[in-house]
């Protein structure tokens, strides 16, 4: 490729928008960290601006009747959007279905007013765009230091914003805290997976223990809420190790002004071809680990048709129980970034990696794929053993969990052929075989203390609503109903999982279940029962943390049974991460 400012700021607008936004010339999130972020590193040194923040809704249930369906009600959207705001805004996708709309030298008051019209647009066109409505919020520079910390405080206000509309949807107090304990455990059944595997049913009796033997500990706390950890701008401190330019803002006013037309040779000249040649090798890898992104591998390794890679999906477990426990992306993202250049070190020392983005020899390179996963695409002729990685990523598996080493590791079953006509579909095929082989690394962790943990955030988060119902905590009635609502909750949703015995019909085991269940629950007299252990956790819960009442019953586990087999024939419906 030739080295001229013409040249690189050609190819550096094939990495600047984002991928089914480009027409619509929507940033990239790779283009917020590498130049946006940045240059608005503070407030007080730039122009007043404001954002808006917009988190579309229920995008889930969408998608599931098609992720094309999905993307051209996001694409629409967007367009109607961007009718109504200032020419002088523009666009980032900071997320799946989260995007930010920046105004320069707009006041918050006449952003406040955008964000009315947006919704009001959405609302007169809903048709069209098949109902979609977002949940949004307005920020400005004077709301905090730098633009990082303004999205951070949109987001934090978002989630606010969709926790209690769920809650005004719902009548009776009672009724809200059995929704949002279906939300929350359903969330952490899907959190361990327990939609695509088997579940001991010793494990259900400990979660149900659980819930009785931690109502006293949180019942009785001062603050139930779940801990926030500060976010950290791992991007940004990244962004000042390696990309220092002093004329940021000129730079992202020659992208934002030029989206719809060709840069003069004049406005060029105030850059050096350096500072281009910078920016594209920027735009091109993952703003965490600095390997090669999916867009290079879409834009330029598959660019020749002709060309064919020999593929390898690495795939990292438990991302979302991390995010969960941590209360935060910054710790999962640092257990990424290790867990990529352990790997990367370890390869390294077998095969030479390609640094040079534009550059083909040699042909081997470790590309970094959404929620923590990494592709290797090698030459063909590359001589690489796929056990051999197994055998260093089974060694970094057998780690003792902890919340800052958490995630472990899981490899597809072998190398496929990569070529442009069949990326997608291999790179999906290897993402089942990845979650497939992630089972053995669920077993582990489902006989560790760490699945406690996330039982406990799920219980505290559900308590800290359920203490704003009973004044006092200590009421036998409120406590005998509060357990049976949750264990009620934990079973229904434990019994629609499809991995029951087939000879077993779900609905009909579990109702009998959940109904022994909660003829113990509801007997008026409380017994008292010694130190409750987990089985085959490890862990004993505290004297101090029992519940007065456990009930001295023996439940028939056995009559519960599992198809091992079974969740083979649904390996197609495993997701990704």
């Amino acid at each position: 490729m030739e080295l001229t400012k013409e040249c690189l700021y050609n190819q550096i607008q094939r990495y600047l928008y984002s991928h089914n936004f480009a027409d619509l010339k929507v940033f990239s999130k790779q283009y917020f960290h590498s130049i946006m972020a940045p240059c608005y590193s503070d407030n007080s040194k730039v122009e007043p601006y404001s954002v808006i923040s917009i988190d579309f809704n229920d995008m889930q249930k969408i998608n599931e009747k098609g992720i094309k369906r999905g993307d051209k009600i996001l694409h629409d959207s967007i367009k109607l959007m961007q009718s109504i705001l200032p020419e002088s805004s523009y666009c980032i996708r900071n997320g799946g279905d989260e995007f930010l709309f920046f105004l320069k030298d707009i006041p918050k008051e006449e952003a406040l007013e955008y964000e009315k019209k947006i919704h009001e647009q959405l609302h007169l066109y809903s048709k069209k765009i098949r109902g979609a409505t977002v949940t949004s919020y307005t920020v400005c520079s004077k709301d905090a230091n730098n633009l990082s910390s303004l999205v951070d405080i949109a987001d934090s206000a978002i989630n606010a914003q969709k926790h209690i509309a769920k809650e005004t949807r719902t009548i009776g107090n009672w009724d809200i805290l059995q929704d949002k304990a279906t939300e929350n455990f359903s969330t952490f059944f899907k959190t361990l997976r327990f939609h695509n595997f088997p579940m001991e049913t010793y494990h259900m009796k400990n979660i149900l223990l659980h819930v009785i033997n931690s109502y006293d500990t949180f019942a009785l706390e001062d603050n139930t809420s779940v801990s926030e950890v500060s976010k950290e701008n791992t991007y940004s401190e990244n962004m000042r190790k390696i990309y220092y330019l002093d004329n940021l803002q000129d730079l992202n006013n020659l992208f934002v002004n030029n989206r719809y037309k060709v840069p003069t040779s004049e406005e060029l000249y105030g850059f050096e071809t350096s500072t281009f040649a910078n920016v594209l090798n920027y735009l091109v890898r993952d703003p965490l680990t600095m390997h090669f992104n999916k867009s290079y591998l879409v834009n330029h390794l598959l660019e020749d048709e002709k060309q064919n890679f020999k593929a390898l999906r690495i795939s990292s477990a438990f991302v979302k129980i991390s995010n969960t426990l941590n209360s935060s992306h910054s710790s999962t993202d640092k257990q990424i970034e290790k867990i990529e250049n352990e790997v990367y070190s370890f390869l390294n020392e077998k095969i030479n990696f390609n640094q040079d983005p534009f550059s083909n020899i040699p042909m081997n390179y470790m590309i970094s794929l959404d929620g923590g996963d990494m592709l290797l695409a090698l030459n063909p002729n590359t001589d690489l053993n796929v056990d051999d990685i197994k055998d260093f990523l089974n060694e970094k598996n057998l780690k003792h969990y902890s919340h800052d080493n958490l995630l472990r590791v899981a490899i597809a079953d072998s190398f496929q052929n990569l070529n442009s006509r069949n990326f997608e579909k291999i790179l999906s095929s290897q993402a089942q075989e990845c979650n497939k082989n992630k089972i053995p690394l669920i077993n582990d962790l489902l006989n560790d203390d760490i699945v406690a943990n996330l039982l406990n955030v799920t219980l505290k988060d559900t308590m800290l609503f359920y203490k704003s119902l009973v004044p006092d905590p200590r009421d036998i009635s409120a406590k005998t109903k509060y357990v049976d609502l949750i264990s009620k909750t934990i079973l229904n949703l434990y019994s629609s999982l499809d991995v029951v015995h087939e000879d077993i019909k779900p609905q009909s085991a579990f109702s009998k279940f959940t109904s022994k269940i909660s003829t113990i629950f509801k007997k008026k007299q409380p017994t008292f029962s010694p130190v409750v252990s987990l089985e085959n956790s490890g862990s004993t819960i505290h004297p101090h943390t029992i519940a007065s009442f456990v009930p001295k019953a023996e439940i028939d586990y056995s009559k519960i049974k599992y198809n091992q087999n079974k969740i083979l024939d649904n390996e197609k419906n495993i997701e990704c991460r």
